[in-house]
């Protein structure tokens, strides 16, 4: 497993140079790689077709969809991801982008938060059962909300 604090450390500072940070959206993200891969995987090639990508195991095309449609194209957010993660995605490959997407933790959390913003999630409250049920709408309609507040809380230490 990653260290628990780095993540913290890197989601919350990644947030703030993308100028988005709310303590909500640091956990909401946290959470996301928490339930995706446990904090243990950067990728998952079992499918070949639809690889998960980063510690989100984000679905391929998912990631393609928001790195093009949301991030490449919108100078104004395509400079937030640089800015805050180092990765250019005017001048790079989709291909190089979807590596740096296994590689770059950075660049992971503002991918997430990019797409959470794409589906316009707002987290209204602060508290980890509002977090939690933002995750399972958006990302994971499986997950049970008590596992995660149980998950996250023992892992960050809440």
């Amino acid at each position: 497993m990653l260290n628990a604090k780095q993540i913290s450390y890197t989601t919350r500072n990644t947030l703030k140079r993308m100028g988005i940070y709310e303590p909500s959206l640091e956990k909401l993200i946290k959470g996301t790689f928490l339930m995706q891969s446990n904090l243990e995987n950067l990728y998952n090639d079992d499918d070949e077709y639809n690889r998960l990508r980063g510690l989100m195991l984000m679905p391929n095309d998912d990631a393609v969809e928001t790195i093009n449609e949301y991030i490449r194209y919108r100078p104004e957010d395509r400079k937030k991801v640089s800015d805050a993660s180092g990765v250019d995605l005017k001048n790079i490959s989709l291909e190089d982008a979807l590596t740096l997407l296994e590689t770059n933790i950075a660049f992971m959390v503002a991918v997430t938060a990019m797409f959470y913003s794409s589906n316009f999630i707002k987290v209204p409250d602060d508290n980890l059962e509002s977090i939690a049920s933002a995750y399972k709408a958006y990302f994971n309609e499986d997950v049970n909300v008590a596992v995660f507040i149980e998950k996250y809380t023992k892992t960050f230490r809440v």
